[in-house]
């Protein structure tokens, strides 16, 4: 099947190209929609600014918009431009998501679609336990960009995760209450390397903590290894 992707350029929806191209689909472009605020429930905020250099390095197309609120209609009309736009430019016939267990999102996707009449596909719903250990095994590495949890402080901020780390959130995990995959909005990531890269991508930054939660701010990406 010939797929659009939704793409944040977090684990997940990186992962899911990954999945997706397993299974024998061929991803024709991404679909990167900016949110007008952290708050949105259906869309990831941190790092979409810098999805392009990740499109880059899959040599796929990239095509973004942004929402100009976080009101379903809204950010409804915004993904559903660029699905317009992925059928006329690239005869998409699906959506692939990086969906794990909200079924909100999961329903808002599977609608966009059904209007479009595409298929939707979540290759990564109901993860087992292993899910952050199957990424890493994968050669997955993927950097903590924003922590809003409980045990999630600002030593995380920045971090590219590791197995060890996994361990540790599954402490974390038991101790506080959280969803170890972040799947509950915890923390916010973005691939910096994966077997779908040509090239790594080097992360510049700085941290911000207010003592609860906190952001990775990136001042400056490069695919050159250096900044």
């Amino acid at each position: 099947m010939r797929l659009a992707a939704l793409f944040s350029g977090g684990k997940d929806s990186t992962y899911a190209i990954y999945r997706a191209r397993q299974s024998g689909h061929r991803v024709s472009c991404l679909l990167t929609v900016h949110p007008a605020s952290p708050d949105s429930p259906l869309l990831h905020h941190p790092g979409t600014s810098y999805t392009y250099l990740q499109a880059q390095s899959m040599d796929i197309p990239l095509l973004d918009t942004e929402a100009g609120s976080v009101t379903d209609r809204v950010e409804n009309a915004a993904l559903d431009s660029l699905i317009k736009e992925a059928i006329r430019k690239y005869q998409i016939t699906g959506l692939v998501h990086g969906g794990l267990r909200s079924r909100y999102q999961r329903r808002r996707f599977e609608e966009i679609c059904r209007m479009n009449d595409i298929e939707s596909v979540s290759p990564l719903w109901q993860p087992g336990e292993s899910y952050l250990q199957d990424i890493i095994r994968d050669r997955f590495r993927f950097a903590i960009i924003s922590v809003s949890a409980g045990g999630l402080d600002q030593t995380w901020l920045g971090r590219v995760m590791d197995s060890d780390d996994t361990r540790r959130l599954d402490y974390l995990a038991h101790k506080y209450g959280l969803a170890a995959d972040f799947e509950g909005g915890e923390a916010e990531t973005f691939v910096v390397d994966c077997p779908l890269f040509a090239y790594p991508i080097m992360l510049c930054g700085r941290p911000h903590w207010d003592g609860y939660r906190g952001r990775f701010e990136i001042v400056e990406a490069a695919m050159t290894g250096r900044c």
